[in-house]
């Protein structure tokens, strides 16, 4: 989770921490987690997800794209 602007509050497994502009962070998704915007202004962040043995079994990736 990367914050793209405003200040998010991000809870995770209890514990509670303030993301800024600029901020990054990496948790566990299994655990429980929630998102809130904590000022009056909207706020922005991107999500990024990664679940190991999604996708195909044997793919591989190509130089030539």
């Amino acid at each position: 989770m990367q914050v793209l602007s405003g200040v998010v509050i991000l809870e995770v497994a209890g514990q509670s921490h303030a993301l800024a502009t600029g901020d990054a962070v990496a948790f566990p998704g299994d655990l429980g987690h929630s998102y809130a915007n904590a000022g009056p202004e909207p706020a922005r962040f991107s999500l990024a997800v990664f679940e190991p043995g999604v996708g195909a079994p044997n793919r591989t990736e190509r130089a030539d794209g």
